[in-house]
């Protein structure tokens, strides 16, 4: 469906996707002194009226100016034919930021395509009264057969056992029926649960699966007539996971699907929703049985599109790990964030440069097979205290640049195939070229990318082009004979005969491969099990939790697993429970019951994983009648004793010993007072001391020297001891500054000393440099957050080490 004005009228209120503020700002009083009128006097207070406006195009350039009039309505009215593209109306008085956007797609039908949709967040972002235009100019962005990713506070809508409020202050039901109505449908997610339901290991998920899986049937009843799709959770892998680890997120991922699958709903599922690729995290989600569970993977990113090609990479190969390497690729949120202030519209520049980025990633996934995209978010956001915003719209939901360049991506790319490159060195100040065509169409989208704005930037083509678009969607001319194509925006859309490319086309890219792979029908996902697993650890039993696994206390030389065997059937079962492949245990569970079984386990019998100082408990089931059911694995990391360094040591491939002592590597990064000093054993060390009332934390960062070789380092091993209460925690930061931090305590704050080895991979967010690979770390912390006001940190070994 187009939707498009050949000519505007500008006023207050909404026409189209278009508003201006009030008439009264920017008038000037005739006469000042008419300013001080007597108490109690009628007074006529004169304005000269400023109308001044400008119309600019997608680079700031003026295209049309005048003095608007008012109508009979008192409203401003500002004629303007509008060319393909985006346009933004300024008042002079007012400046550019209170400019109103628009935006008018190119002319045609945009073919059917499921490629382009975006995420709204309307029901939270929002107020109620505004979203009725905003769903209906949805439809100017993502064209048909696109979704709107939405999102449900689970807590809200059922807040006791069988109680619902379908409604809530937020108008749940109301904007989905809304969304409806203009033909679109729904990626419905979530991400908490009613409290009543409990927490399983006192983290985010519930404890109560079999509640879960009844009134998500309640749930997809009423609702999947709105959907067109259904995430479980967002971005488990990090905080809003509850810094656990999988098993404890994939149990509701099948308890939901069990759910929507006895009350008939086919809506695709998807699980995953990953923040991050975590290596750790991901292979024990396979373990637990996840891509049995869902239809898609979906994943976020936001980073350097170039970085879409080696991430897109990395998952196709874990899937393949676990023989499921052609299941569809969702990404639903995709971005980057901005400077600035809520409330205050982006400068021309800074949009131009957050605009190529969607604009880019939008191509680059749609090569790499990614099966939807959903760039983030609709209308405004800020988040961090404020620190990074994003959002399409502005503040009083007119158009930013990023929207036109996200819209013009997924319309220009509809029902394309990626066919290949033209090798970047023939375009001279090219990143990349990507090929875009059918087997039906004489010509190919040839999309041309530098990565830079730059206001009159021109590359010239080994080839004529017939038509080129800017970013916006907005008619290029092209010069010397179709070779010299304008790229101010540092991305550009050009029409060439297919024919002309036949000799430099490149087919054996590596997006060409993962192209393919995402063409293929993938696995056949299993039958919902009834029988969910659900693996539980005694905190006594624990020294910590983390996405990583579970940290045990020192000694532990067995731990018990308290396995939740939950019935989600209408008969009653008896279950064989097997820990690598040995009976533990045989129960009788009702219909609709949990019983609790629990299984001791011999630690150092069990076989090592990844992490290189962990251990895999794998348990797997059997059922009387046959039925499948999911395994489940577990992670432990036993306490290294004191014997810990020399063993790791042992075991690592690669080592270098880092000179503590040398305190010019050393910078004090604290909220108080902080003095360097340390007693034998320890070769380095600090306390702090802070004021009153702050944030105590410390963080001193340490300088690696270059001689590290940054890529056969997997992670940091450490032997320290904090002395009074708080959580010790790993940072690091790579060469651009970006910083990570563990998740969870490495070691106790009890006085004693502790040994920890840190995989990088337990908690680094994945650096999308343009190779896509994780950047070197440079600095490194071993710092806390203390529950007293003054507290000491000693380390007497630090190793960067690979295993």
């Amino acid at each position: 469906m187009r939707f498009c004005f050949p000519k505007y009228t500008l006023g207050l209120g909404i026409i189209g996707c278009l508003k201006i503020t009030s008439i009264l700002v920017g008038r000037e009083p005739s006469d000042v002194t008419a300013l001080f009128p007597c108490p109690e006097k009628a007074t006529q207070l004169s304005f000269v009226a400023e109308n001044k406006y400008q119309v600019c195009d997608y680079t700031g350039r003026v295209v049309s100016e005048g003095e608007a009039t008012t109508n009979t309505e008192g409203r401003l009215v500002v004629p303007f034919v509008s060319p393909a593209g985006y346009h933004e109306v300024v008042f002079i008085s007012e400046g550019e930021a209170q400019a109103t956007g628009m935006w008018s797609p190119p002319a045609g039908e945009m073919p059917a395509d499921a490629y382009m949709s975006i995420d709204t967040a309307i029901s939270w972002l929002t107020k109620p009264a505004d979203r009725p235009v905003l769903v209906r100019n949805l439809k100017n962005v993502i064209g048909p057969g696109g979704l709107a990713r939405e999102r449900l506070s689970w807590s809200d809508i059922n807040p006791q056992d069988g109680k619902w409020d379908w409604e809530t202050a937020r108008g749940y039901e109301t904007t989905r029926r809304l969304y409806v109505e203009a033909g679109i449908p729904v990626l419905e997610m979530f991400h908490n649960v009613p409290g009543w339901m409990g927490r399983s290991q006192e983290g985010n998920f519930p404890d109560d699966l079999v509640a879960v899986s009844r009134e998500w049937s309640e749930v997809a009843r009423r609702w999947s007539g709105f959907w067109g799709g259904l995430e479980v959770w967002n971005e488990p892998d990090i905080g809003l996971g509850g810094n656990q680890p999988s098993d404890q997120y994939v149990p509701i991922v099948k308890a939901v699907r069990k759910a929507m699958t006895d009350v008939g709903v086919t809506t695709p599922l998807g699980a995953g929703v990953f923040a991050s690729f975590n290596p750790l995290y991901l292979e024990l989600a396979a373990r637990n049985g996840l891509l049995d569970e869902c239809d898609f993977l979906s994943f976020h990113y936001y980073g350097n599109p170039l970085g879409i090609e080696p991430l897109v990479a990395k998952y196709r190969a874990w899937l393949a790990s676990a023989n499921q390497e052609t299941k569809p690729l969702w990404m639903t949120e995709v971005g980057m964030s901005r400077a600035g202030k809520s409330g205050v519209r982006p400068p021309v520049g800074e949009q131009m440069e957050t605009a190529l980025a969607y604009g880019m990633q939008a191509v680059e996934a749609k090569a790499c097979g990614v099966a939807r995209f959903f760039p983030f978010v609709y209308t405004e956001y800020s988040e961090h205290e404020e620190r990074r915003h994003f959002g399409m719209l502005d503040h009083r939901h007119t158009p930013l640049r990023v929207l036109a360049a996200s819209a013009q991506a997924g319309r220009v790319l509809a029902g394309l195939a990626y066919v290949g490159d033209i090798p970047a060195a023939r375009v001279r100040g090219a990143e990349r070229v990507r090929v875009f065509g059918t087997d039906t169409d004489d010509s190919a989208l040839v999309v041309v990318y530098t990565g830079r704005v730059a206001p009159g930037a021109t590359v010239e083509l080994p080839f004529a082009g017939t038509s080129a678009q800017g970013a916006d969607g907005r008619k290029l001319k092209i010069g010397k004979e179709g070779v010299s194509i304008p790229i101010d925006d540092g991305l550009t859309y050009v029409k060439v005969p297919r024919a002309a490319l036949t000799d430099m086309l490149d087919t054996s890219t590596e997006a060409m491969r993962l192209y393919q792979l995402s063409q293929q029908v993938p696995s056949s996902i299993p039958v919902a099990a009834a029988i969910v697993l659900q693996p539980q650890i005694d905190r006594e039993a624990m020294k910590a939790i983390s996405v990583r696994g579970y940290f045990l206390k020192e000694k532990d030389d067995t731990v018990t697993v308290r396995l939740g065997v939950n019935n989600l059937s209408d008969v009653k079962r008896t279950v064989t429970l097997r820990v690598a492949g040995v009976q533990k245990n045989t129960v009788m569970v009702p219909a609709h019951t949990r019983v609790i079984a629990p299984l001791e386990i011999t630690v150092k019998a069990l076989p090592g994983g990844m992490g290189g100082d962990d251990r895999r408990i794998d348990i797997s089931a059997t059922s009387d009648d046959g039925s499948r059911i999911a395994p489940v694995a577990l992670v432990v990391i036993p306490d290294a004793g004191a014997n810990g360094v020399a063993e790791h040591l042992a075991q690592s491939k690669y080592q270098f010993g880092l000179t503590v002592s040398e305190a010019y590597r050393w910078d004090k990064n604290a909220a108080g007072t902080l003095t360097f000093g340390h007693e034998p054993p320890a070769e380095w060390g600090y306390t702090v001391t802070f004021p009153k009332g702050v944030d105590r934390w410390a963080y001193p960062r340490f300088t690696l020297p270059q001689e590290v070789d940054a890529k056969r380092v997997t992670g940091v091993l450490v032997r320290a001891r904090c002395v009074r209460p708080g959580t010790v925690r790993l940072m690091s930061w790579d060469d651009k500054d970006k910083s990570s931090v563990t998740q969870f305590p490495i070691i106790p704050a009890d006085g004693k000393w502790h040994v920890a080895y840190i995989p990088l991979a337990s908690y680094q967010q994945a650096f999308a440099g343009p190779a896509g690979e994780g950047r070197p770390i440079t600095r490194i912390s071993i710092g806390f957050n203390s529950a007293e006001d003054t507290n000491t940190l000693e380390i007497s070994d630090l190793y960067m080490i690979g295993k």
